[in-house]
């Protein structure tokens, strides 16, 4: 599973890159677009993680949007292999215990889901955060 989620990932980041990016590159010259594409240029690997982790991204949006952004092959696929690892996990329990309402790992798969989405929720918020105060840090230089 994780394997052919992480091919058919870096197929359709490919396919937006060979057809995506040379427009987005038409209109990136604009201030917002531009420093985001600089941002993933340089953090890809981080912020595919991010975004990964937390399971209620929807998984095309990213393979696409990863494909016409700066985000580099390499990090790219190694950050979706590594990212897709615990929430596959956890939908495989939740979907293994839903026969049985009352089991102990039908909360466990929740309990775990809920950490995922608050754990990812968290981390994008102290990036963001560490951003900014860097962005400040070389504003005032």
């Amino acid at each position: 599973m994780l394997v052919g989620a992480t091919a058919g990932a870096a197929r359709s980041f490919r396919l937006a890159r060979w057809l995506g990016r040379p427009v987005v590159a038409r209109y990136a010259g604009s201030g917002r677009l531009s420093r985001l594409d600089a941002y993933l240029t340089r953090r890809g690997f981080a912020a595919v993680l991010l975004v990964r982790l937390v399971p209620l991204f929807p998984f095309s949006v990213i393979n696409y949007g990863a494909g016409v952004a700066g985000v580099r092959f390499s990090s790219y696929v190694t950050a979706t292999a590594l990212g897709i690892i615990p929430g596959t996990v956890v939908y495989t329990g939740l979907g293994g215990s839903l026969g049985d309402p009352g089991s102990p790992g039908l909360w466990i798969a929740l309990g775990a889901l809920l950490v995922l989405s608050a754990g990812g929720w968290w981390a994008a918020r102290l990036v963001r955060s560490r951003s900014v105060e860097a962005g400040a840090a070389a504003g005032s230089r």
